[in-house]
């Protein structure tokens, strides 16, 4: 009488798999039954079909890092993981059969042998789960079988994310648009009378920080503009508190003028820094430019958008 633990434990686990979530059966390629596709959702199961002798890889997203696969047989299975990739195979396992016997006492005799089990499509039948850094995957891992299981054997099994990328998309679109109007916004400031600014502005250049120096700084009540030589390096550049303590502050690059660099404020005074040197700027004429409070902005013709 034939008597397999292993067995035993697989045909429990075949009555726990999952069959209460949806199942995703995988698109083939037009090219090759083997090939195949399936989008990303969660909660679902996804269809795997492995076959004797052959390797199924699942493939997730670039952006993914396999971290864990538990399979509700893995005696018969062999699971190997490489980054965002999944190899699986069917293998045989072992299991025992037991044989009696009466010797010529009468006395009854059992003895136990090991015997290979071969992979068969009902016994290896199990699902599969996999956690990887940013999702988790549910499988009912089956084994194909006959001509029609080596027709939908999974060779590879590539996961799609349609939700995700248009989300990408559309966030990629929208950074796009801030960054061109940020642009119109700064050309157009840039191109804005220097009549129309506060230029009272004095410097304190530090030793040998001549090379960093502004030749012009002037304001219009919402910006700050510091212009350097050509060729000369752009310092980083710090706003002075009421504590005497130094912040750093955000600039660009004036799209129309590349040697003149835009901060989005205006201070008293500020500090600007390259290595050891330094160049300290007071604005003398802090406050006494008029800011429309309708508009936002000493310039005319525009307004200030809040976001």
């Amino acid at each position: 009488m034939l008597k397999l633990k292993q067995i035993t434990l697989l045909l429990l686990s075949v009555c726990v798999a999952p069959s209460a979530l949806a199942l995703s059966i995988p698109t083939a390629s037009p090219v090759s039954h083997h090939m195949q596709t399936v989008n990303y959702a969660s909660n679902n199961v996804f269809q795997v079909t492995a076959y004797r002798g052959r390797v199924t890889e699942i493939t997730f997203s670039a952006a993914e890092k396999v971290e864990q696969v538990v399979t509700g047989f893995s005696e018969g299975w062999e699971i190997i993981t490489h980054g965002n990739h999944v190899f699986i195979k069917a293998r045989s396992t072992e299991g025992t059969t037991t044989t009696t016997s009466t010797d010529s006492n009468g006395q009854v005799q059992t003895q136990k042998n090991s015997v290979t089990v071969q992979p068969t499509p009902n016994r290896w039948h199990t699902n599969l789960l996999v956690n990887t850094n940013l999702h988790s995957y549910a499988f009912n891992l089956k084994l194909g079988w006959g001509n029609s299981g080596l027709r939908h054997n999974t060779y590879q099994l590539v996961f799609q994310y349609p939700e995700q990328e248009a989300a990408l998309l559309l966030a990629q679109r929208k950074a796009q648009q801030e960054k061109d109007q940020q642009a119109s916004q700064l050309k157009s400031i840039a191109n804005t009378r220097l009549s129309s600014m506060n230029a009272n502005y004095t410097m304190q250049v530090g030793d040998n920080s001549h090379v960093i120096a502004p030749v012009q700084a002037y304001d219009n009540g919402r910006f700050t503009y510091f212009s350097f030589a050509p060729n000369s390096p752009i310092p980083a550049i710090f706003v002075e508190t009421g504590t005497g303590q130094e912040e750093l502050v955000n600039q660009a690059i004036n799209p129309t003028h590349p040697s003149t660099v835009i901060v989005h404020r205006v201070a008293k005074q500020w500090v600007l820094r390259l290595g050891q040197e330094v160049v300290g700027i007071n604005n003398t004429g802090y406050g006494l430019l008029t800011v429309n409070q309708q508009s936002g902005t000493s310039l005319p013709n525009t307004v200030r958008v809040m976001k």
